[in-house]
């Protein structure tokens, strides 16, 4: 009986024993085992939204500075976006003043980290200083490669992840690049002016055939329109006969109400996405969710007609 109780005693113990190690090794699994094609073993920051999302999508994971809802133009950077870049392998940001406060924070870093001003690339047209660029296709093709090609350098182990998932992207881009300009030409041709909160829009304008008719800002939203810029473009959106003005998600659309009801046009019920990507969980949280997003709003607002995206 004694040795009965020793030896129930003693499996019980194992028993306990093995479970403590079973689970141990799951989590060392679960912890040290997980998929290495994610980046996950360099630190990357990138600035604004669409940055973030394509480094995402090429299979990094940056740390992303400024939010879907907030205006780059105006954002100030923080503490915690000082740490972020003093901490980064590799820092990718917009420039051409997109974000100046950020823009002023990388170049004040002692930090070794490649520092990459995305938007000043010389394989991009520039339209006069204008840092919105990726609202043409072809420039989210460029800056995708752009991004690939320098976490390939400074992540080699995952060199293979990135550039599949580039090639992929590439070839979606460009299915989206086609997709836009057809749904453009369901407009009116007389309809397709185009007047927004601020001039955001001038790539896509210049890349799918839209004139941009009036802004009430200039490229920046830091600026505030003057009594006679506001009567100006009531007196262009009436004189073009533009049949929609679009407001944007991070800018105040109260002034732009105010020429639309002078000029007695309407104004869009959704708003445009002009300085990133749009809320997290929604069709529009990616660069081409918002693209889309983007297009058959415009399309809606001038009289064309919109027809679902296929990859």
């Amino acid at each position: 009986m004694k040795y009965e109780n020793y030896y129930r005693a003693f499996r019980q113990s194992l028993q306990s024993i093995t479970k403590k190690l079973t689970f141990l090794l799951v989590c060392i699994c679960l912890w040290g085992c997980s998929s290495p094609d994610r980046g996950k073993g360099i630190r990357v920051v990138a600035s604004y939204s669409v940055l973030c999302d394509l480094v995402e999508q090429l299979g990094a994971e940056p740390r992303c500075l400024i939010n879907y809802d907030r205006d780059p133009h105006t954002y100030e950077g923080t503490p915690q976006d000082r740490k972020a870049i003093e901490e980064a392998d590799v820092i990718f940001y917009g420039g051409l003043n997109f974000e100046p406060s950020i823009i002023k924070m990388i170049r004040a870093t002692n930090s070794p980290a490649p520092k990459i001003a995305i938007h000043e690339s010389p394989k991009i047209k520039i339209i006069q200083g204008d840092p919105h660029i990726w609202h043409d296709v072809e420039n989210g093709i460029t800056i995708v490669k752009l991004l690939a090609q320098t976490l390939q350098q400074i992540d080699p182990s995952n060199s293979q992840t990135y550039e599949q998932n580039l090639q992929n992207l590439i070839q979606e881009l460009t299915n989206l690049d086609r997709w836009i300009a057809q749904q453009i030409t369901t407009i009116p041709p007389t309809k397709r002016r185009l007047v927004t909160t601020h001039d955001a829009f001038s790539y896509y304008a210049r890349a799918y055939g839209l004139t941009i008719e009036g802004t009430l800002l200039g490229i920046s939203t830091e600026e505030e329109p003057t009594a006679a810029q506001v009567k100006n473009l009531i007196d262009r959106v009436r004189r073009a006969e533009v049949p929609t003005l679009f407001a944007e998600l991070t800018a105040n659309d109260k002034v732009l109400r105010n020429v639309a009801k002078e000029a007695g046009v309407k104004i869009s019920d959704r708003v445009l996405i002009a300085d990133g990507i749009g809320k997290p969980g929604t069709p529009e949280d990616s660069y081409q969710g918002m693209l889309i997003y983007n297009t058959c709003t415009i399309v809606a607002g001038l009289g064309g007609k919109c027809s679902p995206f296929n990859k």
